[in-house]
């Protein structure tokens, strides 16, 4: 037998027609609409209620390669050779800072910062993993290895006096970048 919506309507009590709008009204006073849905669709039941949903969080870790540190702008930091896992609430802006030590310089960022510049930037909308790559200066600061460089720039006929001081200038900043001394 098949009845139509109506009919199944008007074979109801009205005193449950009743109390099932009260109902109705005063979940969707203290729900709203989205609660309702939520309730009957089995969410949490602390959710439904009213409170806040937990914020959602993010893991970002962070690896330093070679003789150097990171630091965060949280006001924590990590040291050589050394991995940390940090998290953040989603959305977060987390700047980093990496600094050589004595002996190395900044070589590149790799992961979900890149380049060679010394801070970067990472927004927390998944887990997220930045490596910070120092590399040693012995082999920039040897004397023979520069001395072979300033000879090699001084010797070449191809290139103009104007170019040749500022190749010698480009050499000594970088010297002075690296941080050699003798």
């Amino acid at each position: 037998m098949n009845k139509n919506i109506s009919d199944i309507v008007k074979s109801i009590p009205m005193k449950n027609v009743t109390l099932f709008m009260a109902l109705l009204v005063l979940g969707l006073l203290f729900l709203g609409r989205e609660g309702i849905a939520n309730r009957f669709s089995g969410q949490n039941l602390a959710q439904v209620a009213g409170s806040t949903y937990p914020t959602k969080t993010y893991k970002l870790t962070v690896n330093t390669v070679g003789k150097g540190s990171v630091g965060l702008s949280t006001g924590s930091s990590i040291g050589s050779n050394s991995s940390k896992t940090y998290t953040f609430n989603k959305g977060s802006s987390v700047y980093l800072v990496a600094t050589r030590s004595t002996t190395t310089y900044f070589k590149q960022w790799s992961g979900a910062c890149s380049g060679n510049s010394i801070t970067c930037t990472v927004t927390m909308d998944s887990d997220k993993t930045v490596s910070a790559n120092f590399n040693s200066t012995d082999n920039v600061c040897k004397r023979e290895s520069i001395d072979s460089a300033r000879e090699r720039i001084l010797n070449n006929g191809n290139i103009s006096p104007e170019q040749r001081q500022q190749q010698m200038q480009n050499l000594d900043d970088s010297l002075i970048y690296f941080g050699c001394t003798w």
